[in-house]
């Protein structure tokens, strides 16, 4: 097999390359598009370029037409907001003989499951990046948070036939906890492109520069970095603090950093493009990312991957993102006081110390790469025809223990053409 192609052994035996129905809410062209929609972008384009076909089937919105590209990627929007699942639930069969489908990739970034073990008679690879929780209480009206919460309670039922991948190990505890198998949870953290985010020097803003490059949403806490920059004004009179990005939540946040009397120090940046979003990593001197709920944190890694460190709070996948090397940058989590800390200790290091710490930075963030992530995704596909075990009830999440290792994908090595999961 070649190693740069995707293959996989079919169920009926034959070895040809896959034809992939990516299910999300959103897709990457979508105005409201994150950090998930990009993951699809990046490790859909590079299975497009080994030769197999993929397509995604996301909400329709505003001027977007039905059907759509994007790198090699089909776009199919059939409906508009909150009818996309009950679509494809009923349309699953025609959906998989239009297609072709050989693997259905059920997203759960929006939280709603797309099925359990199989969708349309297709084996379904089910992507948990992060649990929502409470977060959601504080990002759509009332009576919808409930009821969303309600369903996200009801994801480890769905998931104990599925074949689940996730980002971060904290995550796959989770849901091992929850009563997924731990044999049927793998581990593929994404990554970044060396290309476009890397260190220079000679772009380093010669005054204090502290970055937030993200969604505009209420989780995503940006008001506690807004209330933690007023502290730090107080030690570094001169810094500024530059937020990129746009959402539901930015009319709040422009009149919350009016409120605190924080002035020219604050600049919105609303959303850049790609070539943008590097130089402002490497002008910075710490990015922030204070949020609540994340699969992994994107912005983390593309931050070092330029050499710059990232100050976020003690919790979640975001405890893993930021390695080694910004740890002594975490916060107590939901503590402002903390995070002004975390950030004075930043921008309070050598600089004579910068070269160094962005060239370790930067190497670390390398070892994070979306050609390994789609190799990763290559093995999961490959072994998506392979029977999950199957539990007969599903424990308390108090009664389950973790049970037998998580099952890392080795994205180090060509994907294999099977993989054992006993």
């Amino acid at each position: 097999m070649d190693g740069d192609s995707l293959t996989a052994s079919l169920s009926l035996g034959e070895t040809r390359p896959l034809s992939v129905l990516w299910l999300n809410q959103l897709d990457p062209l979508h105005p409201w598009a994150g950090g998930a929609e990009r993951h699809i972008a990046e490790v859909g384009r590079r299975l497009v370029a080994r030769g197999h076909r993929v397509t995604v089937v996301a909400e329709r919105f505003g001027a977007l037409p039905v059907t759509d590209s994007h790198e090699g990627l089909e776009i199919v929007r059939p409906v508009r907001r909150g009818f996309v699942h009950a679509w494809v639930l009923a349309n699953a069969r025609r959906l998989i003989e239009r297609f072709d489908v050989d693997v259905v990739v059920g997203d759960l970034s929006k939280i709603v499951p797309w099925g359990r073990r199989s969708l349309g008679g297709r084996p379904l690879v089910s992507i948990v990046r992060h649990f929502n929780g409470r977060t959601v209480f504080g990002e759509v009206p009332f009576p919808t948070p409930p009821v969303l919460w309600a369903i996200e309670r009801t994801t480890p039922w769905f998931l104990r036939r599925s074949r689940v991948v996730t980002e971060a190990r904290g995550t796959a505890e989770v849901l091992s906890r929850l009563g997924v198998p731990p044999e049927s949870i793998s581990l593929v953290p994404p990554g970044v492109d060396s290309h476009v985010y890397h260190p220079d020097p000679d772009r380093r803003s010669p005054t204090p520069l502290v970055a937030y490059v993200g969604r505009l949403k209420r989780y995503k806490r940006v008001d506690l970095a807004l209330r933690a920059f007023r502290a730090v004004l107080r030690t570094q009179p001169k810094a500024q603090l530059h937020v990129a990005g746009d959402g539901t939540d930015r009319e709040r946040l422009i009149e919350l950093a009016h409120k605190l009397g924080l002035g020219t120090s604050v600049r919105f940046l609303g959303s850049l493009p790609e070539a943008a979003v590097a130089s402002l990593y490497q002008r910075s001197w710490v990015h922030v990312q204070p949020s609540a709920a994340e699969g992994w944190g994107l912005t983390a890694l593309e931050s070092m991957a330029s050499g710059t460190p990232v100050v976020a709070f003690d919790s979640g996948a975001l405890r893993e993102s930021v390695g080694p090397l910004c740890a002594d940058l975490l916060a107590l989590d939901g503590d402002v006081d903390s995070l002004a800390e975390a950030i004075l200790r930043g921008l309070g290091r050598p600089e004579s110390s910068h070269p160094l710490v962005a060239s370790r930075l930067a190497q670390y963030a390398a070892s994070f790469s979306w050609e390994a992530t789609s190799s990763g995704y290559a093995q999961v596909f490959a072994g998506a025809a392979l029977p999950v075990p199957r539990q007969r009830r599903l424990p308390s999440p108090w009664e389950l223990p973790l049970g037998r290792p998580i099952r890392s994908v080795d994205t180090s090595h060509r994907p294999p053409e099977r993989i054992d999961v006993a």
